[in-house]
């Protein structure tokens, strides 16, 4: 999974995404429509997902969302990553 630390405070990890679409495990709760903003680690590159839902699961909140700017090779090396990351056995979404 991919760490994305949340502007200005809080931590987020990337589950799951697909061409423009992200779902994150958050410690903290963003509402629908807000812009959640970020930055990748351990590289630092900026990151924004325009959130469309955010739903508490135990102790994260599941946010679902699209990136606002996000280029393909970003998206690649998103990709390549959560492929190279073994599954948690955490809840299905």
């Amino acid at each position: 999974m991919a760490g994305v630390n949340l502007v200005p405070s809080g931590h987020a990890q990337i589950v799951e995404i697909d061409e423009m679409h992200v779902v994150l495990h958050a410690d903290r709760a963003f509402p629908p429509g807000s812009t959640l903003r970020g930055a990748l680690l351990p590289d630092g590159e900026g990151v924004q997902v325009k959130v469309t839902s955010c739903k508490r699961d135990g102790e994260p909140f599941i946010l679902r969302g699209r990136f606002v700017t996000l280029s393909r090779a970003l998206r690649d090396k998103l990709l390549a990553t959560l492929v190279q990351t073994p599954t948690s056995n955490g809840p299905e979404l």
